[in-house]
């Protein structure tokens, strides 16, 4: 006789739990926050119920512990007077272990590639809609003006706070990776996942955001030597005419990048006298508007003539770390990064799709980070660890049945194997 549902065992709740953790989190990667924490809570209920197997998902713990315990302490001496702001990654850094886990036991069911798919399809279109109405911050999104629709970049509280352009640079990257890297190819699922992201990206008018898409599509498709060449090529492309685009649409935003005159030459060279006063510590969570201030009311670096000093971030992921935590601050997320990749690439030949899903992520997250902050703002950095949870969910599963690529590749239900005798290996 079979059970009823509330009468189910430990695992049956945890597996539950996980399962609808994972879909929020894949549905809501490119498009809510909110959505994504949800996620996080209900896969970490999942993961405590299994704490046991839970434990070997904890790739690079020690380097989060460190980095949470450093950012916490230099937030705290921070020479600005600012209140004490718990930095994001102290608390949502266990989302990777805990999505991980979710993917390893429940990343065969067909809902999780609809989640991603959905909340990757809702994210193009209020982007491209946000592009083609305009944005005015004083009456809400979505506003047609007097004088006609305003053609402009997407911009104001749905691309600022989901980090539009890099968040479909990588969705897009992780669908082409399980395209390319199943048992069945399917190029046209691939050029269809390709063709949304640089609609995407140049919906945002993200100039970084090309070059990390063009990254993107080069780890996805990196499975042979012969089609990194491709790729890379084809990366190449991109970029030119995504560029050439920008130019007719922007032209004096691609302008000023070309001549040094961006606003970032001066929030860079703003940065850079931040980290010489200050290379131990930092200035902690929350102060570079402070601490930006005071540096160009000091002369110690240029004004920008045609935007304020507070600009919130260094926009670069890099510089940013080292401004908020310093230099030690900068190596121990390095450190925890490495750890992570490290960890997955021990166990890479248990699934095709694990080393272009960790290549596609890295590809955008630090080819874009070198002009965004993608390591401060919740947005990304979830991005960073659904990205990495599914390489790692992949490496670790403890069964050898369907996988989130082979449920994407056909259309029917392919025969899974018996599960493993064996838990997975502890990293």
């Amino acid at each position: 006789m079979n059970r009823v549902w509330w009468y189910s065992s430990r695992d049956d709740w945890a597996d539950r739990l996980l399962y609808l953790g994972l879909i929020c989190a894949a549905a809501g990667v490119c498009v809510s926050i909110p959505l994504m924490y949800i996620g996080l809570g209900l896969s970490l209920a999942g993961a405590l119920l299994l704490w046991p197997e839970a434990r070997g998902f904890l790739v690079g713990w020690r380097w989060a512990v460190l980095f949470s315990l450093w950012t916490c302490g230099c937030t705290l001496l921070s020479p600005y007077p600012i209140g004490f702001k718990l930095p994001g990654f102290v608390t949502c850094w266990i989302a990777l272990p805990v999505w991980a886990l979710a993917v390893a036991r429940c990343g065969n069911r067909r809902g999780v590639l609809i989640a991603l798919v959905s909340g990757g399809a809702v994210a193009l279109t209020l982007g491209v809609i946000q592009f083609c109405v305009g944005f005015d911050q004083s009456n809400g999104p979505l506003r047609v003006g007097l004088e006609g629709r305003k053609f402009q970049v997407a911009s104001g509280f749905y691309s600022h706070w989901i980090r539009f352009g890099d968040a479909m640079a990588i969705w897009s990257a992780w669908l082409m990776a399980l395209a390319t890297s199943a048992t069945a190819t399917r190029p046209a699922l691939a050029g269809v996942a390709a063709g949304m992201g640089i609609v995407g990206v140049l919906v945002s008018g993200a100039r970084g955001a090309v070059l990390a898409l063009a990254a993107g599509m080069w780890g996805a498709f990196s499975t042979t030597w012969r089609r990194s060449v491709g790729a890379a090529l084809a990366g190449v492309v991109v970029v030119l005419i995504s560029g050439g685009i920008l130019w007719q649409v922007w032209p004096e935003r691609v302008r000023n990048t070309l001549n040094g005159q961006d606003g970032r030459t001066y929030i860079w060279a703003t940065s850079w006298q931040i980290i010489k006063q200050h290379p131990v510590h930092g200035v902690g969570n929350g102060a570079y508007n402070h601490a930006a201030v005071a540096v160009v009311d000091a002369g110690l670096a240029p004004r920008n003539p045609d935007e304020t000093v507070r600009m919130g971030n260094a926009h670069n992921s890099f510089v940013s770390l080292a401004v908020l935590y310093g230099v030690p601050g900068l190596v121990l997320w390095l450190g925890w990064l490495t750890s992570v990749v490290l960890g997955i690439f021990r166990h890479r030949q248990r699934h095709p799709a694990i080393m272009p899903l960790v290549f596609a992520t890295l590809g955008v997250i630090l080819v874009g980070g070198l002009t965004e902050d993608l390591a401060a703002y919740a947005a990304s950095r979830f991005q960073l660890f659904f990205g990495l949870a599914l390489a790692l969910g992949l490496a670790l599963r403890h069964t050898t049945g369907t996988t989130l690529a082979a449920i994407s590749m056909t259309a029917s239900v392919p025969q899974a194997t018996a599960p493993q005798a064996t838990a997975p290996p502890a990293v």
